[in-house]
């Protein structure tokens, strides 16, 4: 199912749950979505328009992203954990329970860990990309901007 991260709150880490403003009558209903596609505008405004929600972009209200994944290493290395951007994911393999990213091994391996108590800013960011050796998010306007 698609929610609009206008229903989202903050996580509680430590019950390992994601609280959300939308009942579970709601997303027994909700409209189908086709996981195999991108989201459309259209989807959006269908999603937006079901839950009740405000058009966030286009300037009313709040645009949000995605900027990291966390991406749990343990399999390779004892509680490496490392953010990943979703412009960098290759796959994703459900089956597996797995996700392929553009990204080397060694990279990832020298990444910076991922601390949930630390700030994370445009300082983090920057050193993020620049480890990887990627431009960063904020030199490509159109992820700033949303084509509709």
């Amino acid at each position: 199912m698609l929610i609009s991260p206008i229903c989202v709150h903050h996580p509680e880490w430590l019950e390992r749950t994601l609280p959300v403003s939308i009942t579970q009558e709601q997303v027994r209903n909700s409209p189908d979505i086709d996981t195999d596609k991108p989201v459309s505008r259209q989807n959006e405004v269908q999603y937006l328009g079901y839950y009740g929600f405000p058009a966030y972009l286009g300037g009313q209200g709040i645009c949000y992203r995605i900027c990291y994944l966390v991406i749990d290493t343990s399999n390779w290395w004892a509680g490496h954990r490392v953010p990943v951007a979703p412009r960098w994911i290759k796959g994703v393999h459900w089956s597996e329970q797995a996700v392929s990213v553009d990204l080397s091994r060694d990279a990832i391996r020298k990444a910076p860990s991922y601390d949930s108590t630390m700030r994370w800013g445009p300082e983090q960011d920057s050193d993020l990309y620049r480890h990887y050796g990627r431009t960063g998010y904020w030199a490509d306007r159109s992820v700033l901007e949303p084509s509709i």
